[in-house]
This record gives structure tokens, C-alpha cells and sequence, in this order.
């Protein structure tokens, strides 16, 4: 990694604060205690990186804030260092029923458990059948509300993944040679994230392939004239970046010009509007007329996907700058702007940067490209 970028992981007193939120949201919605079985919601209340398994384990959180960890036995110690020393943790063998042990765990005054809304189903059937008077209540609303808003220190490794992510990015086009196909261009990123020591990866489009916004299986190879539409990003100390930038391989046409200018201006005018108490849904809606006064089309016609999408611990996670989303912004809220063209066997171009919320405005974590030359 790059020794301009100062990376300071999550300190054990914000894991502490993000558990201590989450007790005061499930006291104040009536329920008992949450339980949290893996993937990044584990990794956001705890700091353990776990998948969902087909072992059962996870925090088992009551209103309290007192901490129950369960998982198979031999994960003891390896749970051990990363959970805080005032933590219990209880064990099972390989024999033994995961949920039989969670229920011993729950004291008689816990009815009502929240549960990660990430759960794969079978282990909810599992849960509901070894405690069938308990009621289970999903957990989005309130884990959500929780990872919405990003502390100063989210913040930081976010804008520390988007950083590096224009960095590879511009290499990247460096490298960009007449006859190269694009599934190379797609491997030369994923190596240069590499030398940074972090792991990486894009997807490339060359000229209409681009108007496939998430790619097409079909092989390209670069020639003048075309644009190169690059997607992609990082993750360091679990926080996604996410970026897109089209660039033009040699000279534009006027009529590549006008679709590049009507999307970079659809990203900047969302900027203007942007802060604290404005509805999701009205950026997404912003950008839409932007397209549509330069001609290309009202609606979903040819900018065919939402605005924007919230970015942490998951590439896409809540909230989204989608249509009928009234959910007010708030300062401390991160999403990608990325508004785009694309034109079935002509042309795609979409414009992505990652941006923060302010009481008073919103900010770009990277400068978005100044023209079709760059990005």
C-alpha cells in the first residue's frame, strides 16, 4: 500500500459504541436481545471477519450490552482474541445442536430476539424450531439504521479505498495500448491492486459493449475511437470503494462529447443539492432531468438504473438515491453517484465517484474526472 494513505483500523472503544447504539435501539423498540450470525453486520458490531457457515455461531447480544458468543469449540481461541476480554463465550462440539446452546444462554425474561437480517434461512428454521417461544423479529431497520451513518473513521477508510482505487485505475489507462482485449485490461487492474498489497478487481468495456452497464460475456479488443468504460474498486480494513470512469482511447467524436458532457453534468448537479433532510429520492430524480435536457431521453430510457447505492462494509448496502426512497439524507451518510448513458450497438458511458454526506453539503472521497480524456 502506499505510504500517503494512513490507514488507522476500527478501534475497540467504536465496536464498543456501535454495540452500546445498538442495545438503546433494542430497548427502545421493546425487544430483548439480537443475535448476529456472521458476514459484515458480525464484522461491523464486533470486528470478526466471519462468514455465514454451516455452523451455527455468532454474538448474541441482550438489551443490557452483555455479551454471549457462541461457536463450535474449536474456534474458542481464535474468537477469543478478537472479542473483548469481558466476553463470554460458549462452546459446542461437532455433535452437539448450536441452537439447543443458545437457548440455555437466554434468561427467562428474553421473548423477543432481533435477528441479523443476513441470516441464511435454514438456520432461522433451525433457531425458530429448538426455541418455539421465542419470537424472532428482523434486524434490518435497526442494524441499519446503525451502519447508515459513517463515523469519522469509516469515513477515512473509505476515502482511503476510493484513493488508491483512482490511482490503480489511472495506471491502468497508462497501459492502454491499440489491439489489447479487455478481460486483459481486466487482469492488468486486478495486478496492480496487487503491488499495493490490496486486494482488487474491475470490469472493462470497450466501445458498445459499454452500453451493457454490468458487462457482456462477449471478448473485446481495443481500437481507436472507442470508448473504455472501467468499473470497480477495493476494500481496506472492509470498506469498499467503488468507481467508474469512461475514457476515450484517441479522439472523440462531437456526438461522444455530448454524451460524456450530459452525464458529468448529471453527477455535478447532484452535488449541488445534496445535504442533510433532502430526500434520496430526489438526487436520483435531479440527475434524470439533467439527462433528459440533454436529450437522451426522460425516465429509465436510456439511464436505465438507479443513482446511486449506500457503500461500507458492503459494496451495496442501504440506503439507496433510487425513485419512491423519501428516506430524508443525513450527515454521515455515504453512497455512489453514478449516473449514466447507455445506447444499445453505440455506446455507454456512466460516471461513478463515492460521496459523503454533510449537514450543509455533500462531498466527492475522489475528484471526478474534469473531461473524456481522464479520470
Amino acid at each position: 500500500m502506499n505510504k500517503k494513505h494512513k490507514i488507522i483500523a476500527i478501534t475497540a472503544e467504536e465496536f464498543s459504541e456501535r454495540r452500546n447504539k445498538i442495545c438503546q435501539l433494542l430497548n427502545k423498540s421493546n425487544y430483548d436481545a439480537i443475535f448476529i450470525a456472521g458476514g459484515t453486520n458480525l464484522l461491523y458490531f464486533t470486528g470478526i471477519n466471519g462468514s455465514y457457515s454451516d455452523r451455527i455461531s455468532g454474538l448474541l447480544l441482550d438489551n443490557s450490552g452483555k455479551i454471549k458468543y457462541i461457536c463450535p469449540k474449536f474456534e474458542a481461541d481464535r474468537i477469543k482474541e478478537l472479542l473483548p476480554k469481558n466476553s463470554n463465550i460458549f462452546t459446542w462440539e461437532e455433535h452437539e445442536s448450536p441452537a439447543q446452546l443458545l437457548k440455555k444462554l437466554l434468561n427467562s425474561k428474553i421473548k423477543k430476539i432481533v435477528i441479523d437480517h443476513d441470516i441464511p434461512f435454514w438456520q432461522l428454521e433451525v433457531l425458530q424450531e429448538a426455541m418455539p417461544n421465542i419470537t424472532f423479529c428482523c434486524g434490518t431497520q435497526l442494524i441499519n439504521s446503525c451502519r447508515a451513518i459513517k463515523s469519522p473513521a469509516e469515513l477515512a477508510l473509505i476515502k482511503a479505498s476510493n484513493q488508491i482505487t483512482i490511482e490503480v485505475f489511472s495506471e491502468v489507462f497508462n497501459n492502454l495500448k491499440e489491439g489489447i482485449k479487455n478481460t486483459e485490461v481486466s487482469t492488468m487492474t486486478t495486478e496492480l491492486f496487487k503491488t499495493k498489497n490490496i486486494s482488487g478487481s474491475a470490469f472493462i468495456l470497450f466501445g458498445e459493449a459499454a452500453a451493457y452497464p454490468h458487462g457482456t460475456k462477449y471478448p473485446q479488443i481495443l481500437k481507436k475511437g472507442e470508448i473504455v468504460l472501467i468499473d470497480g474498486g477495493c476494500r481496506i480494513e472492509g470498506y469498499f470503494s467503488d468507481i467508474t470512469r469512461s475514457v476515450i482511447f484517441g479522439e472523440p467524436t462531437k456526438r461522444q462529447l455530448k454524451i460524456w458532457k450530459a452525464v458529468a453534468d448529471a453527477q455535478l448537479e447532484v452535488m449541488k443539492f445534496a445535504k442533510s433532510g433532502v430526500a434520496c429520492s430526489k438526487l436520483d430524480e435531479i440527475a434524470r432531468k439533467v439527462i433528459e435536457k440533454h436529450g437522451f431521453g426522460k425516465g429509465y430510457a436510456l439511464f436505465s438504473h438507479r443513482l446511486g447505492h449506500g457503500i461500507g462494509l458492503n459494496g451495496h448496502e442501504f440506503p439507496y438515491l433510487v425513485q419512491g426512497n423519501n428516506l430524508p439524507l443525513q450527515a454521515g451518510m455515504t453512497f455512489s453517484n453514478e449516473p449514466g448513458i447507455y445506447i444499445a450497438g453505440e455506446i455507454g458511458v456512466r460516471l461513478e465517484d463515492c460521496i459523503y454526506i454533510t449537514e450543509t453539503k455533500a462531498e466527492f472521497f475522489t475528484k471526478p474526472a474534469k473531461d473524456i480524456f481522464s479520470f
